[in-house]
């Protein structure tokens, strides 16, 4: 049957796309004042006002410059006849949807336009239509909010299983995206006793998986049947699907729990917990299994980044490169880095301000490391004598050659409290002095964001210090000051105190924090 019968039986039951549809004309013709010219095989009208544009395509090779044409024309009928999108419904008509379905799906998710797809079926002389059902995926490529870590003992034992697992998963799930980062520990720390392991991240899957995964849970549960009463708790991703991966990954885990041995050990942490592991362990070869790594195209920085929830899901950390050339990206990370600053008001505040005045076609890097309280970092010095716990963040914009550089710090007033930690805690916190240390801390740690939003910057300023950015440029080095509205870049008058400053200048926080110690344990 020909391209021009099909059509011309398409016109005659225009009803099977909407009901309220009358035909317009078939092959309408549109000629721009420049001359270009268009020809719509069939525009139609519904009791509304609404004009349809029908693109109609009969081989696969032709229906893959559907999508380009549906935009074409549509565009075509807004300036010929002013029009806006949401007069305007596009429709592609086909007979072979298999390499359609994918970019028209894109096309209805993200256009102005309203669409919809009819698939054409031929049987003889018999001529049928039916809608096609979009399959959209959102992507993304998240890591899931939560990992495993196996443990051994033994250095052949470790490489052994590491094999097996790495085969099973490459053989039994190479739909699922993992990454396994094989790690040694080679420190003094005598309360680690496995000294070998191995991580093990899962990104979420495309749509298109999920019936492999099924299958997978199908063909295993007959052989490792577990109850769902005993699962672990797990925060994925939420979506219709979250059972599904959660029942897969279970499986697994249960699976390979089968082959450990006494003092071995697979355990599961959260996202942020990866960046701990990596800094303090040695790693080298990062295997990479699943369409999303088939292609190579993320080298192993991008990829241990992407494993550590470094782009909004780990608490401290957060590092990406964005451009407002392209603003989709630009705004999407700009909400994140906003949403993960939520607890440091002055940073926040900061980073807005310097993301809304960047030049158009600027690179932008960011690197940001804010862990909401001192806590931590006196702990640190009070066991070790060291910390790697103290807040930064570095911006830089390079744009036609020029660099300008933002740091962020936390900077001491110099002058000397006689406070104690938990008084600053209890105070910020808005407490009647009777919690303690041991309260004051569980506090702060069990406390949700909106708590630490309230109170972080409090306790800071109670010792005298504060956040801080720095632009530094060719024009020299200045301070955002955030006490004026709108913000303003001033020059620096004076000596700048850092918090080692104030350390050394509060010895008995250290003393406190070594009496905090004996009390926990």
């Amino acid at each position: 049957m020909k391209e021009a019968d099909i059509r011309q039986m398409l016109a005659r039951k225009l009803h099977l796309i909407d009901a309220d549809l009358e035909l317009t004309a078939e092959e309408h013709r549109i000629v721009l004042p420049d001359g270009r010219t268009a020809v719509i095989d069939i525009l139609a009208k519904d009791n509304v006002g609404r004009f349809y544009v029908i693109e109609l395509k009969k081989s696969k090779n032709s229906a893959r410059s559907a999508v380009q044409q549906l935009f074409k024309y549509a565009a075509f009928l807004k300036k010929k006849y002013n029009l806006r999108s949401d007069q305007i419904t596009c429709v592609a008509v086909s007979t072979d949807w298999s390499e359609l379905i994918d970019p028209f799906s894109e096309f209805s998710e993200c256009s102005d336009y309203q669409s919809k797809g009819i698939k054409i079926l031929i049987k003889g002389k018999e001529i049928s239509f039916e809608e096609v059902s979009t399959n959209f995926s959102p992507g993304g490529g998240e890591v899931l909010t939560e990992f495993y870590f196996a443990e051994f003992r033994d250095e052949k034992r470790f490489y052994y299983i590491l094999d097996k697992f790495v085969a099973f998963l490459k053989k039994d799930v190479p739909f699922l995206n993992s990454v396994i980062i094989p790690c040694i520990y080679l420190g003094d720390d005598k309360k680690i006793i496995n000294g070998y392991g191995f991580s093990w991240s899962v990104f979420t899957p495309s749509d298109e998986y999920n019936g492999s995964i099924l299958r997978f849970i199908e063909i295993y549960e007959k052989e490792n049947p577990f109850s769902d009463d005993c699962v672990e708790e797990f925060e994925l991703y939420d979506d219709e699907h979250k059972v599904l991966i959660d029942k897969c990954l279970i499986l697994i885990s249960t699976i390979f729990n089968s082959s450990l041995r006494n003092g071995e050990e697979l355990n599961v942490f959260n996202v942020h917990s990866l960046n701990n592991i990596l800094v303090t362990w040695n790693y080298e070869d990062i295997i990479s299994i699943g369409p999303m790594f088939s292609g190579g195209i993320f080298d192993n920085d991008e990829i241990t980044s992407m494993c550590c929830g470094y782009e909004g899901l780990h608490p401290y950390n957060f590092v990406t490169k964005i451009s407002p050339k392209n603003p989709d990206h630009f705004f999407y990370v700009r909400n994140k880095v906003l949403g993960f600053l939520r607890g440091n008001f002055i940073w926040k505040a900061g980073v807005s301000k310097i993301l809304e005045d960047t030049a158009q076609e600027s690179v932008i890097r960011i690197s940001i490391f804010n862990p909401l309280n001192l806590f931590g970092l006196l702990g640190d010095l009070c066991r070790s004598g060291e910390t790697k716990r103290i807040p930064f963040l570095n911006i830089e914009e390079e744009f036609e050659g020029n660099r300008v550089c933002y740091y962020g710090s936390i900077v001491w007033d110099g002058v000397i409290r006689d406070m104690s930690i938990s008084q600053a805690m209890d105070r910020s916190a808005g407490l009647s002095g009777s919690a303690g240390l041991g309260g004051t801390r569980l506090l702060f740690q069990m406390g949700n964001m909106d708590f630490l939003s309230r109170s972080g910057d409090k306790f800071f300023a109670e010792f005298g210090l504060a956040h801080f950015i720095l632009k530094k440029s060719d024009e020299g080095v200045s301070f955002l000051d955030t006490s004026v509205e709108p913000f303003a870049w001033r020059p620096i008058n004076g000596e700048i105190l850092s918090v080692q400053d104030f350390i050394d200048a509060h010895p008995s926080l250290i003393d406190e924090m070594e009496e905090f110690e004996k009390y926990s344990a």
